[in-house]
Order: C-alpha cells, then sequence, then structure tokens
C-alpha cells in the first residue's frame, strides 16, 4: 500500500502548484513527516486505521482497499446533503453566536471566548432565535453530523417527531431526534452504537430548546 500512497500524492499539486510533498501532506492530516515516510516506504507494515482514513480523505483515493472505499462513499453522501450557499445568500446574512458544545449525551460544555459565525439569511428566521454550538461524539454521524461540526439551532419548544433537536434533561443537553408520545419523550440517536433514551414527565424534566437547522463544518489544518 506504501507504494500505492506515494503514487496518489505524487499526482496530487500542493500549495505552490508542484508536487505534493510528504511534509505538506503530514500538515494537512495532522501528523509527522517521518511517520508518512515510513508508510510509504513499507517501514510500517500496519498503519494506524485512523491515519489511512485521512490519507484517503485528503488524496480522494482509496489506495486499492475495500474498506477505505466505503469511507469515502460516505464521505461524498455527506457532503452532497450539505446545503449549497450562493454569494447572493451572503447578502443580509446575519451574525450566529457559538455559545458551547453539545455533546452525544452528557452536560453542554460553556465556551469562555465566544466566537461568532456568519449564517446565510435562508438559515436564519428573523423572529427566532438561532443560535450554534459546537458538536463533541458521534451519536448522529448517522445523520451526517460529526464531532467538530457546528450546528445551527433555531429555538421551538414544540418540534415535530422525529425532528434532530437541542434538549435538555434534568439540566443535560444533548442533541438527538425527537420522540414525543403523550407524556413520554424518546431521545433518539443516528447511531446504533448508543441507545434510546426515554424520559416520562414528571419523572424527568425534559424541554426541547430549538431544532436543528443546518450545519457548518470546518476543514481544520493542524
Amino acid at each position: 500500500m506504501g507504494e500505492r500512497i506515494r503514487e496518489v500524492r505524487r499526482s496530487r499539486k500542493g500549495k505552490d502548484g508542484k508536487r505534493l510533498t510528504l511534509v505538506e501532506l503530514a500538515e494537512r492530516i495532522g501528523t509527522s513527516q517521518p511517520a508518512l515516510s515510513m508508510i510509504e516506504n513499507g517501514a510500517t507494515k500496519e498503519p494506524y486505521p485512523a491515519t489511512l482514513v485521512a490519507l484517503a480523505r485528503e488524496l480522494n483515493s482509496d489506495f486499492g482497499e475495500p474498506w477505505l472505499r466505503r469511507h469515502l462513499r460516505e464521505d461524498r453522501r455527506e457532503r452532497a446533503s450539505l446545503p449549497q450557499i450562493s454569494v447572493a445568500e451572503l447578502i443580509g446574512a446575519v451574525d450566529i453566536s457559538i455559545i458551547g458544545r453539545v455533546p452525544a449525551g452528557g452536560a453542554m460544555e460553556p465556551i469562555e471566548n465566544i466566537e461568532t459565525i456568519t449564517l446565510p439569511p435562508s438559515l436564519a428566521d428573523r423572529n427566532k432565535r438561532v443560535f450554534a454550538l459546537l458538536v463533541q461524539g458521534d451519536s448522529m454521524k448517522d445523520e451526517g453530523i460529526w464531532p467538530g461540526d457546528v450546528v445551527f439551532i433555531s429555538e421551538c419548544p414544540d418540534p415535530a417527531n422525529g425532528q434532530i433537536v437541542v434538549a435538555q434533561v434534568d439540566g443535560e443537553v444533548t442533541l438527538k431526534k425527537w420522540q414525543r408520545k403523550g407524556s413520554r419523550v424518546t431521545l433518539i440517536p443516528a447511531n446504533p452504537d448508543y441507545s434510546k433514551k426515554e424520559i416520562k414527565a414528571g419523572v424527568n424534566e425534559v424541554q426541547c430548546i430549538g431544532e436543528y437547522i443546518g450545519l457548518l463544518r470546518i476543514k481544520r489544518r493542524r
């Protein structure tokens, strides 16, 4: 596989327009140049799967490995599902505050240095409060929501069943699908590794803080 990775890398261009170097590729995926060199030279017989996935995504190649091909297909599906924002939509855009981190279960972590993100007006309802949260955990990955994504939330105290929401249960905040039947609310993850959480009114305090209206995925380079 090392030879195939080297071949693909050398076919790609770096930021200077020349052949992509090991140093630049290592910076892009957050690893070291010596580590990548060992993979290409075959000195590392079994590279970490996470490193191979990062290489596959960055170079847009599965290197002939079926399991990497599945990862790339999933990435393409996610990108296709994200809303496309035109330049015209950015006119009159709204600044939204990132007020905290919403986990896949557990309490929301406040952010001391609040950031702002510009939200296109097509996603912002000026009659409702819209805010943003950083996602932690992968319980909603099958809906295309991944750790590190910024999700936009619009106030909605009474969401429809099946809607993705930020819910508060006994003081803890989580991002899940909402299902209400009578006095019982079920919070449903979009990842089979996680379990549903059923809450009965009167036993636990539960409320919907807002509904999910979109996300921003930022590609961070180390």
